[in-house]
């Protein structure tokens, strides 16, 4: 039975999307390099961010990266939380399980869609400004003896996938995010998600993938 969850923030809770592509054009516009489409980026896309800028452009300065990044999100109009999703995470609490945050976006982000999206409270943990999850959810799997019987790390890249797998809890995909199915069953994840709903029967059913 899964009794704790951990969901990554962007592409899982927070619709971002439109913001994290055209953070990303606004950054190689900046920097004089050729813009992608969103599905190129989609397409592109590996974690954590450095190693996305160090295969596309490795002579891109980083520390200017995350300046041009935090810059253009600023300006931004606030993002909206995905369907369904708050009720989920109110109807987990209801059930007794425990939930935690594991992403790379800035606590101060985070801090201000959990109001907005009618969720503060809802979490045990907010891990934020994590770009490689895999040692983070190994220490927290490990601090609250999560395992695969009764854990579940939900995210919407490979990468989360792959950290999930090797903290030794079941992952779940979810299709509303950045990677789209296909990519993200390259990773094997125990289960896909097209929706909230879907990924509630996941979590309290056990659903199969």
């Amino acid at each position: 039975m899964i009794e704790h969850v951990i969901f990554d923030w962007s592409g899982v809770i927070s619709d971002n999307r439109h913001q994290f592509f055209g953070a990303v054009r606004y950054i190689l516009r900046e920097c004089g390099k050729p813009e992608l489409t969103d599905d190129e980026i989609r397409d592109a896309w590996i974690q954590p961010y450095m190693a996305f800028w160090a295969k596309l452009y490795p002579d891109l300065d980083i520390k200017r990266e995350n300046q041009l990044y935090s810059e253009f999100m600023e300006r931004q109009p606030p993002a909206n939380v995905f369907p369904g999703v708050p009720e989920l995470l109110h109807a987990c609490r209801t059930k007794g399980k425990t939930l935690h945050v594991l992403s790379s976006d800035e606590p101060k982000f985070i801090e201000r869609e959990e109001k907005r999206f009618g969720i503060r409270g809802v979490f045990t943990e907010i891990h934020a400004d994590e770009h490689d999850k895999t040692a983070t959810m190994q220490d927290v799997a490990k601090r609250h003896d999560l395992r695969r019987a009764n854990a579940l790390f939900v995210g919407d890249t490979t990468h989360e996938i792959e950290a999930g797998k090797a903290a030794g809890v079941r992952t779940a995909g979810v299709t509303w995010g950045v990677h789209r199915e296909d990519k993200l069953r390259s990773a094997s994840p125990d289960y896909i998600a097209h929706t909230a709903e879907e990924l509630g029967e996941i979590i309290n059913k056990e659903r199969k993938a």
